[in-house]
């Protein structure tokens, strides 16, 4: 913590504040010794399954409604909306990609899709649309009608914040905002800055967004219900911009004050600014309490915590937990998140009461099928339902136990198989009706189509068996649905591997960070892509080497080929040719260091640069980078013999990597 600019809260109490939450000598209160028979009815959550692994994103609300993405057909990122009983797909016909941007009560949705068009710079085409049961889908008007435009906050009444491009250029993006009768207008700029972007809208019809000036700062900059802008400055950072504002008019947002130091600030009309270095901002309420995550005592650490002007930080991390993170939070003061005893454990959902006391969801499940684990809270609705994900994908938890008519599904489990040998399926359910019976069908994802399977069950609790050989190594999506007597279904899928357990390999799934947000330039919050990797630390004789490289979220990538593997320790590079965004043409370079046993690190590290394969060893702007920062330059591109000695990648936002297998020592293999 290199600054800290408080207003009238003093630096040394602030920094006092900040090393409780640190040091863990302020530790919430977890509930401990809580069994089956000893939880309260009051406080148990229904099981309702959304989408199957993976989701990235949703919204949820009081009206038991929920918006979310999920992965489609062909991995494509889809929108869909719970109304409390059936999930609906809401995307647009014929889209490459869609990704959600909010949800109110009223059950209004925002969404942005994306178009494969060879007539658009890029071969892109960006499409804003909102939708209810009411009226439909509804495409909304942009700056233009071929340009990158967002949605990303909703309010009440159903005025929309955003930006939209008018060119490519990215200094071409404004923010603007949408009324409930889908007009568009530009949100004015102030002296020496344009108007980037608006990413929060209050009740009150008032916009927080940015400005960027033309040396490259950036300003926060709030609008009123007229659209008349004021600029609120850096609050002493670099530059800083708003992301939430609440019905009070609190803004929060985030300062950067080099390319090593951030944090957030806290606005408030009469009262002077907080701002604290080193904690990173989540989300805003309308009591004005932010929640978010600190640096814990290493840089693979965070801790979560929920600030306030009247109680300063109140320090929500579990005592004897390894990293903690609040990503939720409701007006009643409840938040939820996920904490992880471990660098290397997946990590389980966990809700924070107002006073700050630490409950893992999955001691609160109903009838949870076996092997199902709550990893991640997402969402909490003011009515106290959370949107979760979990290892059989994204989850609505409905408190008093409540749960719909359809069976609720827990992981597939698949030992890693090798080809041309059985793979064995095994999935256990649940259902709330005790006299339904179940059918199933499993589709192993290799071109077979969907076949029966073997359902054993009694008084509403079952599992679902099969059997299959794949004959080839690769990367395969496995698909279960299972139905009820009632015509009621579910279905759950998962990635299975075939082939990669002979020899040593690197292995890992989590999530990046990638710099900003598509078309908006340096105004955007960073955006996260969820990454999956199995790669073999040796090329196959003759080529063909199986190995699995996907990037899953707004960027879709695909390895097809590995041409070349480095290794130097802990540390392994992988280059090869794949296609992003469904397009072939293009070259990947990734650079990672593992976290079991790393001589350099205590903590898997990556980074991922994918450039046109016709600009491989020329200066050429990466079309997709993530996982390393602004203060280390390298070109990850160029294949040098000082490529072990360069600067090692950033650490993972979230996940981890594994050398596994015998692993050879050396630098070249």
């Amino acid at each position: 913590m290199r600054h800290l600019s408080t207003g009238h809260y003093g630096v040394f109490a602030i920094a006092v504040l900040l090393m409780l939450a640190l040091s863990g000598s302020a530790d919430a209160a977890t509930e401990d010794g809580v069994t089956e028979t000893g939880r309260s009815g009051s406080d148990l959550y229904g099981i309702v399954n959304l989408a199957p692994p993976t989701s990235y994103i949703g919204f949820v609300n009081a009206r038991d409604q929920a918006a979310f993405e999920y992965l489609g057909p062909g991995d494509r990122t889809q929108v869909a909306f719970f109304n409390g009983d059936r999930i609906v797909d809401i995307s647009p016909p014929g889209n490459e990609r869609t990704f959600v941007g909010g949800l109110n009560e009223q059950g209004e949705v925002i969404f942005n899709a994306r178009f494969l068009d060879a007539q658009s710079p890029g071969g892109l085409r960006y499409q804003p649309l909102r939708w209810s049961a009411a009226r439909g889908r509804v495409v909304l008007p942009s700056l233009n009608a071929r340009e990158y435009a967002s949605l990303d906050a909703i309010n009440e009444h159903g005025q929309i914040a955003g930006l939209s491009a008018t060119s490519s250029d990215n200094s071409s993006v404004r923010a603007v905002r949408w009324t409930s009768a889908n007009r568009l207008s530009s949100l004015p700029g102030v002296t020496g800055f344009v108007p980037g972007a608006a990413y929060g809208i209050n009740d009150l019809d008032a916009v927080v967004g940015s400005g960027s000036a033309v040396n490259g700062g950036t300003t926060t900059l709030v609008w009123n219900a007229d659209g008349r802008p004021t600029n609120l400055g850096t609050f002493g950072a670099r530059s800083a911009f708003g992301i939430r504002i609440n019905n009070q008019g609190d803004i929060l947002g985030w300062r950067i004050v080099d390319a090593a130091t951030r944090g957030f600030f806290l606005s408030s009309p009469g009262k002077p600014a907080v701002s604290i270095n080193a904690a990173y901002p989540t989300t805003l309420n309308q009591a004005g309490e932010v929640i978010g995550a600190v640096r814990g005592p290493t840089t693979s650490e965070f801790r979560a915590f929920r600030y306030s002007r009247a109680r300063g930080f109140l320090n929500l991390h579990p005592a004897g937990m390894f990293t903690s993170e609040a990503n939720a939070l409701n007006d009643d003061g409840v938040s939820v998140g996920l904490v992880r005893s471990s660098m290397l454990d997946e990590g389980r959902a966990y809700r924070w009461s107002r006073t700050g006391v630490a409950t893992d969801l999955n001691l609160r499940l109903h009838n949870a099928p076996p092997g199902l684990v709550v990893t991640e809270g997402l969402g909490i609705a003011a009515n106290g339902d959370i949107l979760a994900q979990s290892n059989a994908g994204l989850l609505f938890l409905r408190r008093n136990g409540g749960s719909t008519d359809a069976p609720v599904l827990g992981p597939i489990q698949i030992p890693p198989p090798r080809e041309n040998e059985l793979a064995r399926l095994t999935l256990s359910f649940r259902d709330c009706n005790a006299s339904d019976t179940h059918t199933a069908t499993i589709d192993w994802g290799d071109g077979g189509g969907p076949l029966p399977a073997v359902v054993r069950e009694r008084n509403g609790a079952g599992t679902v068996q099969a059997e299959h050989t794949y004959g080839v190594a690769g990367d395969y999506r496995v698909t279960v649905i299972v139905t009820d007597s009632g015509r009621r279904r579910t279905t759950m899928s998962a990635l299975v591997r075939v082939g990669f357990t002979n020899g040593a390999q690197l292995v890992g799934e989590g999530m990046l960070q990638s710099g900003v947000a598509p078309g908006s330039g340096v105004n955007s919050p960073a955006t996260r892509t969820l990454f999956r990797l199995a790669a073999p630390l040796t090329l196959k004789t003759g080529g063909g080497t199986p190995f699995v490289f996907r990037l899953l979220g707004s960027t879709s990538f695909k390895g097809t080929t590995l041409d070349r593997i480095a290794l130097d320790g802990d540390r392994v590079r992988l280059e090869g040719t794949g296609q992003l965004d469904s397009r072939p043409g293009y070259r990947f370079v990734i650079d990672a260091v593992a976290g079991e046993g790393a001589a350099s690190a205590s903590a898997s590290r990556m980074a991922v640069r994918i450039d046109e394969a016709a600009a491989v060893g020329a200066m050429h702007t990466a079309t997709f980078e993530a996982g390393r920062g602004t203060d280390t330059p390298q070109d990850l591109t160029q294949a040098t013999s000082q490529d072990t000695q360069a600067p090692p990648a950033n650490l993972l936002y979230r996940g981890a990597l594994r050398l596994t297998g015998q692993v050879r020592k050396t630098g070249q293999p």
